[in-house]
């Protein structure tokens, strides 16, 4: 399935493939863990929780 163009990752996930990629890329990249990533998410009126990040790191994987 698709949404707006792109390829779903996992069932039911609105996330793009962009925000995956940033998701996955950035506790590598610029040290950032999941639960780190949420609260500057929450920063931005964006609430997503770190297992929902997890989640969808377990399904990118």
């Amino acid at each position: 399935m698709t949404t707006y163009g792109y390829a779903r990752v996992a069932e039911g996930c609105l996330a793009t493939p962009g925000l995956i990629a940033h998701v996955l890329t950035n506790p590598y990249c610029d040290h950032l863990p999941l639960y780190r990533q949420s609260q500057m998410l929450a920063c931005h009126g964006v609430a997503v929780a770190s297992s929902t990040l997890a989640d969808w790191v377990k399904a990118a994987a």
